[in-house]
């Protein structure tokens, strides 16, 4: 599938807006359906390290095992996501601009099952739709949150 691209301009610091993307404690606050994540291997923040994450949608829950690719504080953070039939690799990329924070993020779905091999193309505009909706609510809550100078 195609990679979906998000681009979002955030009107606060760059230390501010990847301390609200990091901070699992404001999480479901932003991500939609988030209920937890669990470290199952090394250490947080650090490339390698592998957490549990759970999202409940409706009374369906989703897991899923997330595997760090790229850290690097205030700049990126990049994930191999797997679920059921589908990974998901994501970078998202944070840079100044201004006195705000450009927020670039790719997600590249591959479908390991037929199902959703042939589901993937219906399901991309409404994932594209979901992340764009995940980082205009991280967008409201860092905003939001900015300390006073």
């Amino acid at each position: 599938m195609k990679p979906i691209e998000i681009e979002i301009q955030l009107d606060c610091p760059v230390e501010h807006a990847w301390a609200t993307f990091t901070n699992v404690e404001l999480m479901t606050q932003w991500v939609l359906g988030f209920e937890s994540l669990r470290l199952l291997e090394g250490e947080p923040e650090s490339v390698g390290s592998v957490f549990e994450l759970v999202f409940r949608e409706g009374k369906r829950k989703i897991v899923m095992i997330e595997t760090v690719t790229g850290f690097e504080p205030n700049e990126l953070f990049s994930f191999e996501a797997t679920t059921r039939g589908v990974s998901n690799h994501a970078e998202t990329h944070f840079t100044r601009a201004g006195n705000g924070t450009m927020i670039r993020s790719r997600n590249t779905f591959v479908a390991s099952s037929f199902f959703f091999r042939m589901m993937m193309p219906l399901m991309r505009g409404s994932i594209a739709k979901r992340i764009r909706a995940d980082f205009a609510r991280l967008k409201a809550l860092a905003e939001s949150t900015v300390p006073l100078s």
